[in-house]
């Protein structure tokens, strides 16, 4: 298999792949705003409640969560080498 041959296979099974999460993103969508109380919190769209465009929110961590995490790290290293 060529390279061209590679990524044309590619973006098909990625565009498959959308397409199987369009489907699941319909059935959780209308699960939710089935049996839905407040209309004016609903979701408006359905790229609003699961974006599959790819789009990707990354959260950022403090500083201190870092240290906090590697400090933990650092004790549960020290504690199974301890054990060891």
């Amino acid at each position: 298999m060529t390279w061209a041959e590679f990524q044309i296979r590619r973006l098909a099974y990625k565009r498959m792949e959308i397409n199987e999460w369009k489907k699941i993103r319909e059935i959780a969508y209308t699960s939710l705003i089935a049996p839905y109380q407040d209309p004016k919190r609903i979701p408006r769209s359905r790229n609003k409640f699961m974006d599959l465009e790819g789009k990707n929110h990354r959260v950022k961590t403090s500083d201190s969560t870092k240290e906090r995490f590697i400090e933990l790290y650092k004790k549960y290293l020290n504690s199974k080498n301890a054990t060891a």
